[in-house]
């Protein structure tokens, strides 16, 4: 390497790549990063570092970014843990928002799965229903 860079190698049984590239994103700014697989079937990943700023510590900088690659595997970790608990919860929102129709319901059923008694103010009623005899008498096509 030509440029001086600092080689960090990341075992990815440890680390896995996500968490390494996540962490190697936050400090883009900061660094210039240039990652290499340590062989073709490596179980190592080399991220080799430059500073952008000449005038901070490179040692401090490592321990900054090693810390985020810590960071960033226990979040990677504890998101795999709990993905099918989100995707549980996502597709409960998503299935109470669903708009069941009177067919799905029946008459008699309408009233305790909607919440609702009777629609009194006809608030529930589509407005092409409410005023489909205006609506025709006005068309002047």
């Amino acid at each position: 390497m030509a440029y001086n860079y600092k080689k960090m190698p990341f075992n990815l049984k440890i680390y896995p790549l996500e968490a390494i590239l996540n962490a190697c994103y936050i400090f883009a700014d900061k660094a210039y990063f240039y990652l290499d697989f340590e062989g073709k079937r490596s179980n190592y990943l080399s991220v080799f570092l430059r500073l952008k700023n000449k005038n901070v510590k490179s040692l401090s900088f490592k321990g900054d970014f090693l810390g985020e690659v810590i960071q960033q595997t226990i979040r990677y970790l504890v998101s795999k843990r709990n993905k099918k608990i989100r995707e549980y919860i996502v597709g409960k929102a998503l299935y109470a928002t669903w708009p069941a129709t009177d067919d799905q319901l029946g008459d008699s059923n309408k009233e305790t799965v909607l919440g609702y008694k009777k629609d009194l103010m006809q608030i529930a009623t589509p407005w092409e229903e409410k005023h489909k005899s205006n609506a025709s008498k006005n068309r002047k096509f």
